[in-house]
């Protein structure tokens, strides 16, 4: 499905993944527009980063997947969601420390379970710890455990930051989709991606499966947000 969400305006620095910023993306009222907004455009899901607590101890690598921050009420806005047909995507960044995100993932797709949230976007946007290779035999490991105990508490994961497609899909059909390409965030950072980017990716990145792509953003000049960079790419792109 498609789905919009809060974190472009966070890269653009609209709003910050940080509770103790005084910009704070992930509150309720943001979350309620952007669910208003996707069921007025056939949306139908919605992501937020930044919702749980541990995004301002990002150096530390120390968080939680089952306490949201003071100003996001999950349960409410879950329930807004459902009555206009708008799910939760829920979001699992790791900061990079797979081994801490071991001992608690099982309790968070519990927590997701219990409120009826069935689609996951896991993230390892940092380095690994333990210092491990995405493709080495403790990831693969690891990869494999995730899909599978999100299996067992009926939840889809969309993984980013993630291995290579391995064909694990059709052991295991919830593993939905997964990133590993150059997204809109690119466009928000120094060189951008040019138009030709996304012509080349179905011969490219496409050949292996299913990709979570966010192709593009109408909102070309970011208006008053920035000054220094733009969306290198037309709205007819």
């Amino acid at each position: 499905m498609k789905y919009d969400g809060i974190w472009w305006e966070i890269h653009i620095g609209k709003s910050s993944w940080d509770y103790g910023t005084g910009k704070h993306g992930a509150n309720t009222k943001n979350a309620i527009k952007y669910i208003d907004f996707a069921s007025k455009n056939n949306i139908k899901g919605m992501l937020v980063e930044g919702w749980n607590i541990g995004w301002d101890n990002w150096g530390n690598k120390t968080f939680s997947l089952t306490q949201p921050y003071p100003d996001f009420d999950i349960e409410k806005i879950i329930q807004y969601g459902k009555k206009k047909g708008v799910t939760l995507i829920g979001h699992h960044e790791t900061f990079g420390n797979v081994s801490y995100y071991d001992s608690i993932v099982e309790n968070a797709f519990k927590y997701y379970n219990k409120l009826g949230v069935h689609y996951v976007k896991t993230g390892y946007a940092s380095s690994l710890l333990p210092k491990e290779y995405h493709h080495g035999q403790y990831m693969v490991n690891h990869y494999r455990k995730v899909v599978q105990l999100a299996a067992k508490y009926h939840i889809c994961i969309d993984a980013h930051e993630p291995i290579k497609a391995t064909g694990i899909r059709r052991t295991y059909p919830n593993m939905m989709t997964r990133e590993g390409v150059k997204g809109m965030e690119y466009n928000a950072w120094g060189g951008g991606n040019p138009p030709s980017h996304t012509t080349i990716l179905p011969f490219t990145r496409g050949l292996a499966g299913p990709i979570d792509y966010t192709p593009g953003i109408f909102d070309i000049k970011f208006k008053s947000d920035r000054k220094d960079q733009f969306v290198r790419s037309t709205l007819a792109k």
